[in-house]
Parts: C-alpha cells; sequence; structure tokens
C-alpha cells in the first residue's frame, strides 16, 4: 500500500508523510487542493472517494475548528492542532489483497484527477435548485439520463412523496 500510493503522491506532486511506528497507517499530503487557503477541494475529494465506494479514507483540512462544551479544538479531525497541510489517511486491513490496494490507488488517482481539474463546485442549496436545472447533479457532476444505482434525494423523494 505505501509503495503504491507513494507512487500516485508523486504523480500528483505530493509526498507521504512519515508515520513513525504505525506500518499500517498512511498519510498522503494534499497541498495541491488547497491553493489559497480555499480546503472546498480537499473536502471534495474525500466526498468522490465516498461516493466511488472507497471506505475508511479521511480527507484532513486541518483548518476546522470546532466547540464542543466548552472546549475549542483547532485542526478539528487532524493529528495535530497546527497541521502544516491537508493530507489524506489510508491503512492497510487485515484479509487486504493486492487486487483491493490496486483498486483503491485507480480510484484515488482518478478522483484527484477530477478534484485537480476544476474548481471546487458551489453546492446547490435546494431541490428546488435541483429541478430547476432541469438536470440531475451528483458531487457536482452533471449526470446523464442513464438509469444508474446512485439515487439523489431528488429522485428518492419522486416515489415516496412526504
Amino acid at each position: 500500500l505505501k509503495e503504491e500510493l507513494g507512487k500516485i503522491a508523486a504523480k500528483h506532486g505530493e509526498r507521504i508523510l512519515d508515520t513513525r511506528n504505525n506500518p499500517i497507517s498512511m498519510a498522503m499530503t494534499l497541498s495541491s487542493l488547497n491553493s489559497g487557503g480555499d480546503s472546498k477541494r480537499v473536502t471534495l475529494l474525500g466526498s468522490m472517494l465516498f461516493l466511488r465506494y472507497v471506505s475508511g479514507t479521511r480527507c484532513i483540512t486541518g483548518t476546522e475548528h470546532k466547540d464542543v462544551a466548552s472546549y475549542h479544538f483547532e485542526g478539528w479531525g487532524a493529528h495535530h492542532s497546527s497541521s502544516p497541510c491537508p493530507y489524506l489517511t489510508a491503512a492497510a486491513g487485515l484479509g487486504m489483497k493486492k487486487s483491493d490496494v490496486d483498486l483503491f490507488v485507480h480510484r484515488l488517482d482518478k478522483a484527484l484527477g477530477k478534484v485537480k481539474g476544476r474548481s471546487a463546485p458551489g453546492t446547490p442549496t435546494s431541490v428546488e435548485e435541483l429541478a430547476g436545472s432541469r438536470r440531475r447533479v451528483l458531487n457536482g457532476e452533471a449526470a446523464t439520463d442513464q438509469p444508474s444505482s446512485a439515487s439523489t434525494s431528488l429522485t428518492s423523494s419522486k416515489r415516496f412523496p412526504s
């Protein structure tokens, strides 16, 4: 996993972060997605991976802040409160095969290419906005009229009126 992730990192101008004493967890920088301090493309990558059935990865911006009770957390979700760059985590699991690694790396490579090829899309604020555009939008990409296994809340609401 580390070797293959390293190849993708090099291809996209990123690097593998050193995770001492942890041979199964890896982290890869996502600095090229954070141009101008805008972390939307980092979170977009996480969304795209999830929609492509890549589970377990986390895309960390390092810029999130969260208040829980009376505690303030800087760098929410990151392993350090002042993470120097956004990053992605991935881990090898028991029973993982080479084919699993290859599929993960393939999907990550394609998703990185798509995210880097465009700016972060705006998020529609309502179902009406989606309906008004007369096209389905999934993760910022226009979908075709072909049937798909992915569903949207707009499609679901037509089948099951509230």
